[in-house]
């Protein structure tokens, strides 16, 4: 399954910081990910475009990179899954499709 380079870049950061990884387990934990040049989500111009343009609109604060996350989703027509209602909703008002597993 594709998967966005700006959830990567938050999982290599939290593996990093919450869970005390070196930089050389946390790439080493990525790598199935990474290596596979067509499973990643580039984020666009396009879609950070979009996103700001609904910035005000959507009330984004903290949550613009989950709304940037869902834009890219959008752009790509890949599914998002998320475990966040307020992403989940915020992916639904960019014409994402989304898939809240916890409702």
């Amino acid at each position: 399954m594709p998967i966005s380079v700006i959830v990567l870049a938050e999982t290599f950061s939290q593996l990093r910081r919450t869970f005390a990884q070196s930089a050389h387990a946390a790439t080493a934990l990525l790598a199935p990910w990474t290596a596979d040049r067509e499973r990643l989500l580039p984020t666009s111009a396009s879609a950070a475009s979009a996103t700001f343009a609904r910035a005000a609109e959507l009330d984004l604060a903290g949550s613009v990179h989950d709304a940037l996350i869902a834009a890219v989703h959008a752009e790509h027509e890949v599914e998002l899954i998320t475990l966040d209602a307020r992403q989940h909703t915020i992916a639904l008002a960019l014409g994402a499709r989304s898939r809240f597993l916890l409702s």
